[in-house]
C-alpha cells in the first residue's frame, strides 16, 4: 500500500465527493500522479458515507462534504438536470414533430414527457392512505394535460 501525500488524498476526496467510484478514482489517481498505485480499499477509506471511512479525521470530512454540496449544486445550475426545463424541451420538441406531421415522433415525446412526470404513463398513481389505523393502497387513473398548442395541433392534424 502507497503512502499518501496530502495531495493525493486531496484528489481522493474530491473524486469520491462527485460520486466517482473507487475503481474510477483508482484510475484518476493512476493517470494524475505518474502511475501511483492505490488500492480500491485505500481509496474507500476516504468516503466518510461508507463504513470504511468511520474513522476517517475531521478535515477530510470536511473537504467531503464541502465538495459533495459544491457538486450538488452545481449539477442543479445545469438547465437540463431540471425537471421542468426538460419538459419544456419536450414539449417544443413534440411540437415541432406535429408541425412537420411526423406523429411516431410525436408519439415517443409524449412517452418521455410521460416518463418524465412519473407514473403518468403507466395510467396508474399510487394513493396512500391510513384508514383507522390500516394502511392501504388504492389506485387513480392519471390524466395528462397538454398545452393548449399540442392539443390544437393534434386537432388540425
Amino acid at each position: 500500500m502507497a503512502a499518501l501525500n496530502t495531495k493525493v488524498k486531496a484528489y481522493i476526496v474530491r473524486g469520491l465527493a462527485t460520486y466517482m467510484t473507487p475503481s474510477e478514482v483508482v484510475d484518476a489517481v493512476k493517470q494524475e500522479f505518474s502511475g501511483l498505485i492505490v488500492t480500491r480499499q485505500q481509496v474507500a477509506k476516504y468516503d466518510p458515507d461508507k463504513a470504511s471511512g468511520i474513522n476517517l479525521s475531521d478535515k477530510w470530512q470536511e473537504l467531503f462534504r464541502k465538495h459533495r454540496k459544491d457538486f450538488n449544486d452545481e449539477v442543479n445550475s445545469i438547465p437540463i438536470a431540471n425537471k421542468a426545463y426538460r419538459l419544456k424541451m419536450l414539449n417544443e420538441m413534440a411540437l415541432e414533430a406535429l408541425e412537420s406531421k411526423n406523429r411516431p415522433l410525436v408519439a415517443k415525446l409524449l412517452e418521455q414527457a410521460a416518463k418524465e412526470v412519473g407514473e403518468v404513463f403507466t395510467n396508474r398513481h399510487k394513493v396512500n392512505h391510513i384508514s383507522q389505523g390500516v394502511g392501504s393502497t388504492t389506485f387513480k387513473p392519471a390524466v395528462v394535460r397538454l398545452t393548449s398548442d399540442v392539443a390544437r395541433a393534434i386537432n388540425k392534424g
